[in-house]
Order: C-alpha cells, then structure tokens, then sequence
C-alpha cells in the first residue's frame, strides 16, 4: 500500500513485504518500495489491520495508496480506510469503536503488484497510536503470513506493527499473524498547514535542519493553530516569531541561520510561549484573536491574512561556541 502526500515536499516511504527496511536520515525522505510478495489472500468485504504510532510532532497527511488488490488486472474496487484511538487489538469485532475517515477507488494491477486507491480529499493522521483497518470491496486482499521479523518497522516518523486479517471487516473472527502488504508514502512535518519557504543552509547542532510545521486549524477564529518545529536541539532557549512580509537577512547578529521575515516582527517570548525545546521538538499554539503585532497588541487575524512564522532557537556548536539558529519559513493563508 502507497499513500503519497499531495503538498511539494520530500516523501517518506515504508514498504510492507519481504523484509524490514531501515530507516534514513532526515524528514520525509523517499526510499525503495519493496516488491508485493502476498502469499495467501482474502475476497471483497475483507479486512487487514495493523497499527499506526505516528512519531512526527506535526503528524502525517494521506492522499493516496497502493495496496496488494487480489484479483485480475482491471478490476474496479474500493478501499475504505478506518481508524480507532491506540490499537486494534481487542477491537476487531467493535465496528463501534472505529470511524470511517476515507473511501478511495481503485482498478487492480494483477497479484502481488501495487494498485494505486485515489481518495477524494486529504486525511491527516496526528501524532501518536493509531489503530488501521483497511476494507476493500469488488476486489481481495492479498497479504503475507507473519513470521516475527516482517510484522515491525520504523523510520523517525512513525513506527508500524502488524497485523491480523478478517474475511468480513468487522464481523468474523480475525486471523492472527497477517502482514497487509504494501509501501506507505506521506507527506510530513513541514506541510501539515501552509507552504515552507527559506529552508536554512547551515546544520544546528542535531546535525539537522530545523523544520517547521503547524497543526490544528488555519480557520482565523478557531483559536486552535499551532506551531511545530522539528529537527531542533534539546536543552536549548527558544521562542517563535512572526511577520507579514517574507524576506531574507543572511546570519543576523552573527547567527548560523538566515532569517527570512522582515518588517514588523512579532515575537512570541511572553510567558508562556518561550521556553526550552524538548524531545527534539518546539511548539506552542497561538492566539489568533489576541495576535501581538508591533506596535499594537491585541489584533485579531482575520479571513484572508497572511502571515510567516519562523523559530528562532539558542545553540552550541562544536568549535563555534554559543550561537543561534532558525527554523526554514512557513506562509500561512488564514481561511
């Protein structure tokens, strides 16, 4: 199974078969989609679990599959995609415990060979434990049996276990020790909401450069956006800040990174929005009806607005001493 995110960033890829696949350094980097090698295989209404824990601060966002469709190739079929809260485990014969978040469509490839599953809109999947279930209808599942070393895998972003199969999602007796089949693709971190701009040049202290994020909504007074910077060094002071005008000076006050807002810059190290970054992470969710813009106070963003965000964060370097850095930009439209 494929899903590939629809915003202009690096992907992030786990396939599902054969053999573990080791992770690579970075955020959202592509890596090799393994063969489909399904073994045994179930007709329409089946289902496959496995479980989800997205590691992400910023979570993943899901526009599309591939998946090991059983059947001759050109068949139409649906793939419907279902999500309960931590684990499906002790959840198989619950359907009320699940929620359907998506139904895709699809024509199958021929056994063992991916079949791309389109979906109407995006779907974000945030951080933490997510228990998957997956129900095609017009075509099977094809998956493999599990034999302790093809049930984990993990990169930075999200860690994957697996699996059980069921002949009818939800109403039959689920069949332990079954691996669905297929590579995951997504869009995360720096696209969650708005567009990044600006990536830095210089590495931070983590080896990395820093990203930025946001979750929540960009609704203007929904009161619930947040920002997420990853890739950023523990133990170290730092706060967001904020413009509307996008721009750019090279290592300011001798820092290693570039700023990339100008004009009034909003700074967000009140209390409660400084602080120390954490788990190689840093956020804090805004105030979008009390937004502190210089020289006033108090404004409210409004449908229409457009603003850039940034982190600004203390660092030490090897051989540079006591320094600063900065997140890449992020441009949000308010809605």
């Amino acid at each position: 199974m494929t899903i590939r995110l629809t915003l202009a960033a690096a992907c992030s890829a786990i396939a599902i078969s054969g053999s573990p696949l080791s992770a690579q350094a970075g955020l959202c980097q592509e890596q090799t989609t393994i063969p489909f090698t399904g073994n045994i295989s179930l007709g329409s209404n089946s289902g496959m679990f496995f479980d989800i824990n997205v590691l992400n601060p910023v979570g993943i966002m899901v526009s599309e599959l591939d998946t090991d469709a059983e059947g001759p190739a050109g068949m139409p079929f649906t793939l419907e995609v279902w999500t309960t809260p931590g684990t499906f485990v002790g959840n198989q014969t619950d359907a009320s415990v699940w929620s359907l978040i998506t139904t895709g469509s699809g024509v199958t490839a021929g056994n063992n060979t991916p079949s791309l599953v389109e979906f109407p809109a995006n779907f974000n999947l945030p951080q933490g434990p997510h228990g998957v279930a997956l129900r095609i209808i017009g075509a099977g599942h094809n998956y493999s049996f599990g034999n302790g070393s093809n049930d984990f895998y993990s990169n930075p972003d999200l860690t994957l276990t697996l699996g059980e199969s069921q002949v009818s999602l939800f109403g039959s007796f689920p069949i332990p020790n079954r691996v669905w089949n297929g590579t995951l693709r997504y869009n995360c971190g720096s696209n969650t909401l708005g567009t990044n701009y600006c990536e830095q040049t210089t590495p931070n202290s983590t080896g990395q450069l820093g990203r930025l994020g946001a979750t929540g909504s960009d609704v203007a007074f929904a009161d619930d956006f947040t920002l997420v910077a990853s890739n950023v060094p523990s133990g170290q002071f730092a706060y967001f800040i904020a413009s509307r005008t996008q721009g750019f000076i090279a290592n300011p006050n001798n820092s290693q990174g570039n700023l990339c807002i100008l004009g009034n810059l909003t700074r967000f190290n009140g209390l409660g929005f400084l602080g120390i970054i954490s788990g190689g992470s840093f956020s804090r969710q805004l105030p979008l009806t009390n937004f502190p813009e210089p020289p006033s106070f108090g404004v409210t963003v409004l449908a229409g607005d457009v603003w850039n965000f940034q982190l600004w964060h203390r660092d030490f370097l090897p051989g540079s001493g006591p320094t600063s850095n900065f997140t890449e930009g992020l441009e949000v439209l308010f809605q």
